[in-house]
């Protein structure tokens, strides 16, 4: 166990995502909509950016990932494309590549596994994206079948581990592997939601 230091400047609470790299440890506090560095002992370092419409400002932070090889930290935020810091607390760019994108993991190749959102129309699952920042490889889990105003996903669950991550949504029964090759189904779930669940999001079992 890590005890995280607080203060005036870092007081810790709704802790919505958090990112650990060699050295440090980054934090989400919703309920100040604050990203808080740590390093490895849990001694507060700086607090990254701040909420704002301005160049490097974030408005509602969705999630939290890191690039460890090139020590960036990417800040997720509903509606708008990523920001990015340095681990250094510099503001980089914002990845405009990502715009419908709420979460990101490496894969080999210099490829990235991409997380869908939920509550977007029509919105894919899971994508996989190369050097260039295109698309090569998506989970388009909607059956034609289904009225365009239902096509909505609900949570997305979406974990990466080495070189591979898996995206699976509650609407579905699909786990989905995504890696540097592309996407494949990893297992099914026998599951049911209650019916009344798919009232507002689609059926995609």
């Amino acid at each position: 166990y890590i005890p995280l230091e607080t203060n005036d400047s870092c007081l810790i609470s709704n802790v919505l995502s958090l990112q650990v790299s060699k050295e440090y440890l980054f934090l989400y506090n919703g309920k100040t909509n604050q990203v808080l560095q740590f390093d490895r002992t849990g001694k507060y370092i700086t607090t990254i950016g701040r909420t704002g419409n301005g160049p490097g400002e974030y408005g509602l932070v969705s999630d939290l990932a890191i690039d460890e090889n090139n020590r960036q930290l990417y800040i997720f935020q509903l509606g708008k494309a990523p920001v990015v810091y340095s681990f250094d607390n510099q503001f980089l760019f914002a990845d405009t590549t990502l715009q419908m994108v709420s979460n990101i993991a490496l894969l080999r190749n210099k490829r990235r596994a991409l997380k869908g959102q939920i509550l977007v129309p029509n919105a894919w699952l899971a994508a996989i994206q190369n050097e260039e920042g295109v698309i090569v490889d998506e989970v388009y889990p909607y059956p034609s079948t289904l009225p365009k105003e239902v096509c909505y996903m609900g949570n997305v669950i979406f974990s990466s581990s080495g070189n591979n991550a898996l995206a699976f949504t509650t609407c579905n029964d699909t786990v989905f592997r995504l890696t540097d090759k592309g996407i494949i189904p990893a297992y099914y779930l026998e599951r049911e939601n209650r019916k009344e669940f798919y009232s507002d999001v689609a059926d995609i079992r």
